[in-house]
């Protein structure tokens, strides 16, 4: 054995230190005029009479297939070093027929740059030779020191020696080799210059008649992972049984000290093909044995080392155990996951943050000697409800407060739930809060869970004051409270045991001298600006009685209402003082507001550019203290918000963009505030003068995109921007201010904008095929690449025409406009003229959205309705945005009542809007709107006139839209699962449409506002 490894190592060191010879290939034993053929990348084909001709064109056309059309014997000419191939790349397709020599180093050699793919034959190395001199490295069929090699479907075999034994089929020291369908009679040799460098194979499947032979020189210890990785991702190495074959076993594996150097060697014949292991109980039918899996979002995945699976395992893991741990070692988890014994033995156990420790296999699992808890946590904290530790000696439980227990199993608690309520004489729930000379009248109710089999059942009822009180014959699971409880607070404990183990429950009962309302207040709205005081909010409603259910009046106000609150979310303290005071206690409580950042007032200094030629420098723009109303920096910036270089020169009448960042300790509640500067104003009244050539300038922006800007002597301004991606936009400006625009983005995509010197804007893109199939490959809306400017007015508004390929599809594209606001629309022109709002069309940061089929017209109009009573509504923006798209309309041109209520009538209308059914005719206004919500099953079209409430608008919401099935389940308190309007809420809240009232309520009774129909509206269509 150890003259082979010295022989093997010597080899490799040969291999890295020597090229291989050059040799020609000798003429093909073949039939005249047949012996190959080249075909070349191109699909030309030519036949040669030699296989030395036809290898020599192979390797010379790149991409070229040499496929044998007989058998090939090389001659002896080819030399002891075979066919080699330095470059090239080429597939050899040995059709089914053998190419063979007797060659005493290899039959062919790969290295350099080579890049060869050999499939469907046999590559046979007929040499014998004398078992004294006959290396691995002779007699071999396939020899790899560079370059890449592909084999599909390939037999090699190599030479063989006196004593009738092969050589290497494969010997490999370098560049790389993919192995699929192929088999090797002959060993398998790899050779590994050290760890870091390794050639790099990836065998799928194949026979390996002789076994394999793995060396790493430099190492010595096994170096399986190394091993594991020439195989390709899912394959794995079996004996001739199809029995599994442990990489990691020391069996095979082999340390040579003298030659420093691991080797694997399994010499009997061996197969490697896909597998996926089926694990029960911690092994595999194919003979793999496991000693923990860790379960990551839902894939399993097996280790054969305790260790190298709990390094693996990352927090929200599980680590379960298929195996005992060995040794008597001391395990650390320092990381939140699951610890599953099993059913399984560790030794020693410490915990430093908080796990799971569970034992799915029902408590046969075991911590032999310690589990130690460390940072604050007690064992307690690491058990699943309804399980507890118990000692596997004594059969003693453990408390759940202890910090160190021994030996020690999981097991589930004889009593795992106790729930303590208080109850009426009917036996309906009584409030904890009772008022005195009641409580006669109130019962403490005790339950438990017991598992099956935990053995008699005992109950004990207790006081709490300074210390715990046995209550003297109060044995049952009913406890009635004294009739004459004093006020104050009462806590009372309930303790269940069987065998051996005890939980409780404890509860407090408040007697007072008045009823406590409960309820929360209406707000006027839920958002503050930063800076506004909570005060800003009013509060209103009533609260009410339980006891006497009515409602109580009383007072609303905030605990503090001179907080003003930091930009987020803020939980707000109220109180109410109810009017009747001898009756009702004050009550309290909070809700969650959300607060907006504030924008900065003011406006930057700078210097005025009073002569041409002069950069950004030169306007000096500061924001020194005082400037705006909080510190900060300011900077000019482009179009698209990117810093301007202070080089760019300052062109005349010519607006340039700054935008105002606050200092660090005011980022989080002021946003930027923007502006535009004219720095440099020269009149451009007529006269008579001189002309003078033109000007030119180029600059290079803050993106690395490059600006040429030409003025010519008439006055007129060219300004040329090439983006790094080589995108295009130029822009010619005339002395009348009309202008025209021309852009080709990175995609092809190309756009032009014309303004006439009255100010009316047209635009024209042809959206490129590659700007839509990258676009609907990122699920996103392609972006024209035009700008516009949205108007008032329809008939000042530009105008933009949309072409799309040919076959593209609905297609949704974004139209970039300058001053998109909720209430931008796109308005559909049609062939004959007239005009349609599109109501889908939705706002984006930057533009409009619309979905077109093959090419479209469109206006951008701002449709933003004034109501007066809308500008500093909560709802404004979502108002904006219905009444924009004519989805609901004002009360009047003037007002829209957002705070009104809205008939079962109203939405019926609203709905069938939004869905273009034909409301034409009909005995009331309302008639067709209601037969259309019959018809598609979206209101039984009763009570016209009755007021919506939240649970009947957001149902007939999700009827309208299909009645989809939402992911999971809305989790509101007022919200019970079987009610009608369960998966309608659960859906709405899934797609952001609600969010609820606060306090873990959706308030279904509630009458909904004009304003809430609207914002519900909104975020339905920003849902889509």
């Amino acid at each position: 054995m150890k003259k082979r490894v010295l022989s093997m190592f010597m080899a490799l060191a040969l291999c890295l230190t020597l090229l291989p010879a050059p040799a020609w290939a000798a003429e093909a034993d073949a039939p005249e005029g047949r012996a190959a053929q080249v075909t070349t990348a191109e699909g030309t084909e030519q036949v040669y009479g030699s296989f030395n001709e036809a290898w020599s064109a192979a390797i010379k056309s790149e991409g070229s297939t040499l496929k044998l059309l007989s058998d090939v014997e090389l001659s002896k000419e080819v030399g002891q070093d075979g066919l080699p191939v330095s470059e090239g790349s080429f597939t050899l397709d040995l059709n089914n027929k053998t190419l063979k020599g007797a060659i005493w180093n290899q039959l062919l050699e790969v290295s350099g740059t080579a890049n060869i793919t050999i499939k469907n034959g046999s590559l046979v190395n007929t040499q014998t030779g004398p078992a004294a001199t006959a290396t691995a490295t002779n007699l071999v069929a396939l020899q790899i020191s560079g370059g890449t090699v592909a084999l599909d479907n390939v037999n090699l075999t190599s030479g063989i020696n006196s004593e009738g034994k092969h050589s290497s089929a494969l010997y490999i020291t370098g560049g790389s080799l993919t192995v699929t369908g192929s088999t090797f009679t002959g060993e398998v040799g790899v050779l590994c210059e050290n760890s870091g460098t390794r050639p790099a194979l990836s065998i799928a499947d194949a026979t390996l008649n002789n076994g394999i032979f793995y060396m790493v020189a430099g190492i010595q210890a096994s170096d399986t992972a190394g091993l594991e990785a020439i195989f390709a991702a899912g394959s794995m190495l079996f004996d001739q049984n199809s029995k599994y074959i442990d990489l990691a076993s020391k069996e095979y594996w082999h340390i040579d000290i003298e030659n420093v150097a691991a080797i694997f060697l399994y010499t009997e014949g061996c197969i490697v093909k896909p597998h996926t292991h089926e694990v029960v109980n911690g092994a595999c039918a194919c003979g793999a044995t496991f000693a923990a899996s860790v379960t990551q979002n839902g894939t399993v995945t097996y280790y054969k080392d305790f260790h190298t699976a709990l390094d693996a395992a990352k927090a929200g893991d599980t680590l379960t155990l298929l195996a005992d741990v060995p040794g008597d070692v001391t395990v650390t988890i320092d990381k939140a996951i699951t610890f599953d014994l099993n059913g399984h033995r560790i030794y020693d156990l410490t915990v430093r943050c908080k796990i799971t420790l569970k034992d799915s296999a029902g408590g046969t699992g075991k911590i032999a000697e310690w589990l130690r808890v460390d940072n604050g946590l007690n064992i307690g904290d690491l058990l699943e409800e309804g399980y507890a530790l118990r000692n596997a000696g004594t059969g003693a439980w453990y408390g759940e407060t202890e910090q160190t227990v021994g030996n020690v199993t999981v097991q589930q608690a004889p009593i795992t739930s106790v729930t303590l309520t208080a109850r009426n004489a009917d036996g309906t729930a009584a409030s904890t809060s009772i008022p005195y000379g009641t409580t006669g009248g109130i019962k403490l109710s005790a339950s438990c869970d017991a598992k099956s089999g935990a053995g008699e059942l005992s109950c004990q009822w207790y006081t709490i004051g300074g210390t715990l009180q046995l209550i003297d014959g109060a044995t049952e699971p009913v406890y009635q409270l004294p009739a004459d409880l004093s006020v104050g607070r009462h806590t009372y404990r309930v303790t269940f045991t069987a065998d051996g183990y005890s939980k409780s429950a404890d509860i407090t009962i408040t007697v007072t001298n008045q009823i406590v309302p409960t309820g929360e207040p209406t707000l006027s709205t839920k958002m503050l600006t930063y800076g506004q005081a909570l005060s800003a909010i009013k509060l209103s409603g009533k609260l009410h009685d339980n006891v006497n259910n009515k409602n109580v009046e009383g007072t609303f106000t905030w605990a503090d209402g001179t907080v003003k609150p930091n930009a987020g979310s803020y939980e707000a303290a109220w109180k109410f003082t109810p009017t009747d005071g001898d009756t009702y206690i004050e009550a309290g409580g909070t809700v969650t507001i959300t607060v907006n950042k504030a924008k900065p007032t003011g406006a930057p200094k700078y210097t005025p550019i009073t002569s041409s030629g002069k950069k950004l420098s030169d306007a000096k723009l500061t924001a020194p203290d005082g400037t705006f109303s909080v510190p900060g920096t300011v900077k000019w910036v482009d179009k698209d918000g990117k810093e301007l270089p202070d080089t760019t020169e300052v062109k005349a009448n010519t607006a340039y963009k700054w935008v105002f960042t606050p200092s660090a300790e005011n980022a989080a509640n002021y946003t930027t505030a923007t502006g535009e500067l004219t720095l440099y104003s020269v009149s451009t009244g007529g006269g008579g003068g001189s002309s003078s050539a033109s000007k030119t300038s180029t600059t290079t922006n803050a993106d690395g995109s490059v600006t040429k800007t030409e003025t010519k002597s008439d006055g007129t301004v060219v300004e040329t921007t090439t983006g790094k991606d080589g995108s295009t936009t130029k822009t010619e400006t005339k002395k009348d201010g009309s202008s025209v625009t021309e852009s080709k983005d990175a995609a092809g995509s190309t756009g032009t904008v014309k303004t006439d010197k009255n100010g009316q804007t047209t635009a024209e893109t042809k959206v490129s095929a590659k700007a839509v199939e990258d676009a609907k490959k990122n699920g996103e809306a392609v972006k024209a690449p035009v700008e516009v400017k949205a108007s008032r007015n329809s008939n000042t508004a530009p105008t933009v025409k949309v072409e799309l390929p040919r076959n593209s599809g609905e297609t949704k594209v974004e139209i970039p406009v300058s001053n998109v606001k909720p209430g931008t629309v796109a308005v559909l022109v049609h062939p004959d003229g007239t005009e349609e709002i599109v109501k889908n069309s939705l706002p984006t940061e930057d533009g409009i959205q619309l979905t077109v089929n093959g090419g479209a017209t469109v206006k951008i109009v701002d449709n933003s309705k004034a109501f007066a009573d809308t500008q500093d509504h909560w709802a404004k923006d979502a108002i904006d945005f219905v009444s924009a798209r004519g989805l609901v309309n004002g009360m009047s041109g003037t007002t829209y009542a957002p705070d009104a209520s809205t008939t079962r009538a109203q939405l019926w209308t609203i709905l069938a809007r939004q869905n273009n059914a034909d409301l034409n005719g009909g005995n009331t206004w309302y008639e067709k709107a209601q037969l259309w919500s019959k018809d598609k099953g979206v209101s039984d079209g009763a009570n016209p006139n009755g007021t919506i409430d939240r649970a009947q608008m957001v149902t007939m919401l999700w009827r309208a839209a299909g009645q989809p099935t939402a992911g999971g389940t809305a989790n509101f308190t007022d919200v019970p699962a079987d009610s009608y309007y369960a998966n309608a809420v659960s859906w709405a809240v899934e797609g952001g449409i609600t969010t609820g009232v606060g306090g873990g309520r959706f308030d279904p009774t509630d009458t909904c506002t004009r304003a809430q129909i609207a914002t519900f509206l909104y975020r339905l269509y920003l849902s889509r």
